[in-house]
């Protein structure tokens, strides 16, 4: 698969369909931007187919000058907000049913969001699919999608001029706006984002910083599901 800068930031992408019996049809998409959106369903037929910081210039006597900063909960949370309001404005200009934000899906995708790290797959690090996080977290679904990106401010320098990632307000909602972009310009996974059936999601969001490199990596997990 090829990967490529998608708006300053590199995102990877792919897409599989799970059926009753586990895997019953898998394809890659574009790995593009990379995004990963796989859908599972328990019915016989399967279903279609991923704190603010200062932003004035820092005094050349600050140790952080420069340096970035390990996004905390509430910059994740800032981010996810933001990133449900996209999708849903998405949904609705398309005449589709806004999504509620479960606290169960969210809990689920913050799992698959970590093991995201380990290994980039729908398939978890134990070897079972993604689903079987649903039942972990107690949610009973009929039909559940997962959406999965990779990221990181490597690249064009979409932060700020130096690249730094600090976490203002402004950066928060551009990385919520790129991982979108990334999951709506792959076919595969705007179908997933947009699929009617789809009741509620969780976003779970996982961050890894290299200080040496001043790099933040994020794992974003976006699953769709309907309750039983």
């Amino acid at each position: 698969m090829k990967s490529s800068i998608c708006i300053g930031l590199l995102c990877f992408l792919l897409m599989i369909t799970v059926g009753l019996s586990g895997c019953a049809d898998s394809q890659s998409a574009l790995r593009e931007n990379e995004v990963d959106s796989s859908v599972s369903t328990q019915n016989s037929s399967s279903t279609q187919n991923s704190s603010s910081a200062n932003n004035s210039s820092h005094a050349s006597s600050d140790p952080f000058h420069n340096k970035v900063v390990a996004p905390t909960s509430a910059m994740l949370q800032t981010i996810r907000l933001e990133f449900h309001r996209l999708v849903n404005e998405e949904r609705v200009s398309m005449g589709r049913q806004a999504l509620l934000l479960s606290d169960h899906l969210t809990q689920a995708t913050e799992i698959r969001a970590v093991e995201c790290f380990e290994l980039f797959e729908h398939t978890r690090p134990d070897g079972t699919g993604f689903e079987t996080v649903l039942a972990q977290v107690a949610y009973d679904y009929r039909t559940a999608g997962e959406n999965i990106c990779y990221t990181s401010n490597y690249g064009d320098g979409y932060i700020t001029e130096e690249n730094i990632f600090v976490g203002t307000e402004e950066q928060l909602r551009e990385v919520a706006h790129i991982l979108f972009t990334c999951f709506k310009n792959s076919p595969s996974h705007y179908e997933n984002m947009l699929t009617p059936e789809f009741a509620e999601h969780g976003i779970g969001l996982a961050a890894q910083t290299d200080f040496q490199k001043n790099i933040v990596y994020f794992t974003c997990c976006n699953i769709f599901a309907t309750q039983k």
